[in-house]
């Protein structure tokens, strides 16, 4: 099944998360299998949160750092198909 982005305020409206490109769910099917969220400031900069919640972490990482949403989207998928 394909993996699917998601804003993480249109998954869970009762949340009244303000709707943001910033804060994403990935889903596949209908279950959420990560997330991925822009942290900005800091000493490193701005950069992407990986949170994958359905990966064995003994065979790969639940949590990651990325620079760019396109590299956190890539690690993600590999970790997936891993």
């Amino acid at each position: 099944m394909p993996l699917r982005l998601r804003r993480a305020a249109d998954q869970y409206p009762r949340a009244r998360w303000e709707p943001s490109n910033d804060n994403l769910v990935i889903v596949s099917g209908k279950t959420v299998v990560g997330s991925l969220k822009k942290v900005t400031g800091g000493t490193a900069g701005d950069r992407w949160s990986i949170t994958a919640v359905l990966v064995d972490p003994d065979e790969s990482q639940r949590i990651g750092w990325a620079a760019t949403r396109e590299d956190a989207q890539q690690q993600f998928a590999e970790a997936w198909r891993a």
